[in-house]
Order: structure tokens, then C-alpha cells, then sequence
């Protein structure tokens, strides 16, 4: 993608003429099915995440690879980006990954939690926190994906996978050695792709599939 500002981290599409890239350098590349451009983000910080509804709006968030601050923005290629100041609104917590679970619900991943908010149609920029589940032990909850029958997984940086099947969360063993970049599900299968490091020159790319609990 030549408008890209740098290198590309995730993506998020509606539609094959709606597509979004964000990256480094608070890189943000929308394609309208004819022409990529580049969207002002209003931020440097390296974008790691971003959820949308079919409705318009987008949630992206950043960390700062230096300071360890974290950024929000909310908006669109049509009405641009609006960072969030108040990252965590009002819970003083960090926020490390997005998702959208339905048009009115979005989950933020923060340190040892994930945090859930109430968004009003009439202010999609003032989400009301309603309630947030807590992983004892668990470091920067760094990726959310979830699925239409309401579970989740949630990745965080110490490597850590859980399942939330609705009720009860259960953890997900994968090879010691490897990192998971992204997480996809088809139905009944999860795919994990991310990377093998045995060493600073011994890395691999890694992909894996394997099958949820219900």
C-alpha cells in the first residue's frame, strides 16, 4: 500500500470498497474500492488495533514503544480521527486493544482486564463504562477477536490465551516459543499466526489451527 506511512500492523473492512490499514507513525490507509489515501491520524504513535461497525465508526488504538503510552481514536476516513484524551474514561487504565462486540458495545484491553462500554448512538465518543471482566496475573491484554455466538479470546503479552465462552473463561495452550501476532475464527476453528523466535537471527513465521471450546 504506497500511501501507508509505514509498516501495516492490522486491518478492518465492511466491504471490499471499504478497507482500512493502520501501522507505524500513527499510520491510517482507507481503500474505496478505486483508490487508497492516506488519513490524518493526529498521532505518531504506532497503531496496533482497530474495530468498526457497519455503521461508520472506527476505534483504533496505539502504544508509544518508548513510553509505554497508549492512545484512542475514534472516527472515519469521512470525518476524520479524534483522539480520546481521556484513554480509559475515567478508569485510569491503558488501553492496548479494541473491539467492537456489537454496534453499541466496545471492549478495550488494558492491563489485567478488558473493560466494556456502552456507546450512544447520539455520542460515539463518550462511552460509558458499564462493567469489565478481570484476568488475575495476566499482562496487557494486546489483542481481542471475538464471534457472532458471543465468545472472545483475549492474547495478552505475556503470552497468555483465554477463551470466554459467555460464562467461564478458560485458557489455551500453544508452543512455548512462539508469539501470536493476530487471531481468526471460522465457526468452530481458531487460527493463530504469528511468529517462531529461537534466537535474534532464528525466527520463523508460525500458523496454527486448532478447534474452540464451547
Amino acid at each position: 500500500v504506497e500511501s501507508a506511512r509505514g509498516f501495516l500492523k492490522r486491518a478492518w473492512a465492511s466491504s471490499k470498497s471499504n478497507i482500512y490499514w493502520v501501522g507505524t507513525n500513527g499510520s491510517i490507509t482507507h481503500y474505496d474500492g478505486k483508490n487508497f489515501r492516506l488519513v490524518e491520524s493526529n498521532t505518531n504513535y504506532p497503531l496496533k488495533s482497530i474495530t468498526g461497525s457497519l455503521n461508520g465508526m472506527l476505534y483504533i488504538s496505539g502504544t508509544d514503544s518508548f513510553t509505554g503510552e497508549t492512545v484512542l481514536l475514534a472516527g472515519n476516513a469521512q470525518t476524520s480521527f479524534t483522539i480520546l484524551n481521556d484513554l480509559s474514561f475515567n478508569t485510569n487504565q491503558p488501553v492496548y486493544s479494541v473491539l467492537l462486540t456489537t454496534p453499541d458495545h466496545l471492549l478495550i484491553g488494558s492491563y489485567d482486564r478488558t473493560l466494556n462500554f456502552e456507546l450512544a448512538t447520539s455520542k460515539p465518543l463518550a462511552p460509558s463504562l458499564i462493567g469489565a471482566y478481570l484476568f488475575p496475573g495476566v499482562n496487557k491484554v494486546t489483542f481481542l477477536t471475538g464471534s457472532i455466538d458471543g465468545t472472545y479470546f483475549f492474547y495478552s503479552s505475556g503470552r497468555q490465551l483465554l477463551h470466554f465462552n459467555g460464562n467461564t473463561f478458560s485458557s489455551m495452550t500453544f508452543e512455548t516459543n512462539v508469539f501470536i501476532e493476530t487471531i481468526h475464527q471460522r465457526k468452530e476453528r481458531i487460527i493463530l499466526v504469528g511468529y517462531r523466535y529461537n534466537g535474534p537471527i532464528d525466527y520463523f513465521s508460525y500458523c496454527a489451527i486448532g478447534t474452540r471450546s464451547k
